[in-house]
């Protein structure tokens, strides 16, 4: 009996011996894991803050972006029509002539076509023009014919009622055949206008492009 009571309390001692070791033990692991998680939230935190400031900087990069880039895009003309004279002794006739008409697109208005390029792109060809008071010449230059001018201003334009042509003589261009007319002002602005040669330019002198 001793012996049996003597063994039983030294395995009550093991366990309480383990019992109390464990406690120190799981408190440590405890603590462990909440600094790990405190650490955790702290790089998160960190990192959304960089990652915000980011935001910030790259969005107001953008509205300045967007707000130069709207500035360079927004034309002072507005193309009022464009029109195409026929070389009716041509056998097949050819479009050898085109005018775009333009007007200014709000008042004030200060648009001097003097200081204007077009880049004109045929399927064989492409030409950089300048303006000259002498006339259009092909792949070289174009002129100005005021259709409404009440100041006498042309080829700058200064009121929204003023009508200028951009005259633009073109190589010899067929049925179907099609023509590009970029233009670019002073200030970065540009114009652009697609053509397509109507079949009408067989029986008419001067036709409707756009």
């Amino acid at each position: 009996m001793a012996g049996r009571r003597r063994h039983a309390n030294r395995h009550t001692r093991s366990q309480e011996g383990r019992g109390a070791d464990s406690g120190p033990t799981r408190a440590q692991i405890g603590a462990g894991t909440i600094v790990i998680l405190v650490a955790v939230l702290i790089v998160a935190a960190t990192t959304a803050g960089v990652l915000f400031n980011v935001t910030d900087v790259l969005q107001s990069r953008a509205d300045l972006t967007g707000e130069a880039v709207t500035a360079e895009v927004d034309s002072p003309l507005t193309v009022v029509a464009v029109t195409g004279r026929v070389d009716q002794t041509a056998d097949p006739r050819r479009l050898t002539d085109v005018r775009v008409i333009v007007s200014a697109s709000q008042a004030p208005a200060s648009v001097d076509l003097r200081r204007a390029t077009a880049i004109v792109e045929t399927p064989a060809t492409v030409e950089e023009i300048e303006y000259s008071a002498a006339g259009a010449t092909v792949g070289e230059t174009f002129s100005v014919e005021a259709l409404a001018d009440s100041d006498s201003s042309a080829p700058v334009i200064t009121e929204t009622t003023d009508q200028f042509a951009v005259v633009i003589e073109t190589p010899p261009l067929g049925v179907h055949d099609r023509l590009g007319v970029r233009l670019q002002l002073e200030s970065g602005a540009t114009e652009r206008i697609q053509i397509r040669v109507p079949e009408r330019i067989r029986t008419e002198s001067a036709v409707s492009l756009r």
